[in-house]
């Protein structure tokens, strides 16, 4: 049987986020870790690594320290964790503001009415993620009136 090297790419923090082996690259640019064979060392993107490249949440596992494979521990991983949440909700809240831009649109050009859309800026207000964004508030004020405001318990009455 033919001997294997495993080869791992790190960033410049020493954070594994590639690893090969010499049956599939040359393994330049790449620290040497291992040497051995079978399927393990043959296969080592998906077999070397005990725990995988990456969690769960896509952050990596492992750290190249001194030569060796170290697994990182959940607080060397929390700045990675913390910017994937605010990248999460950034993204969320970008959704909201175009949504609610669409319908501020659609009334302002009077090619729908403040009706139609109330149930679904409500629902845009009831969302639990986090405690409503100005510019949500602010638009559904504007668009929305207090007399104006339709609530789900008016609605339902109304069709009693």
């Amino acid at each position: 049987m033919d001997d294997y090297i495993v080869y791992a790419q790190t960033d410049e923090n020493g954070v594994i986020t590639a690893i090969n082996s010499s049956a599939f690259i040359s393994g330049e640019g790449w620290a040497e870790i291992d040497c051995g064979t079978g399927d393990i060392y043959h296969h080592a993107q998906s077999s070397y690594l005990e725990q995988g490249l990456t969690d769960g949440d896509g952050i990596y596992n492992y750290r190249l320290a001194d030569g060796k494979i170290v697994l990182r521990s959940d607080e060397e991983k929390a700045p990675e964790r913390a910017r994937i949440s605010a990248a999460v909700e950034i993204a969320e809240l970008k959704r909201k503001l175009a949504e609610t831009d669409y319908i501020s649109a659609k009334i302002a050009e009077g090619a729908a009415t403040r009706e139609e859309y109330a149930e679904k800026l409500a629902e845009l207000l009831r969302q639990p993620q986090s405690p409503c964004p100005c510019w949500i508030s602010s638009n559904f004020r504007r668009i929305f009136p207090r007399s104006k405001r339709i609530s789900r318990y008016t609605s339902a009455r109304r069709s009693l």
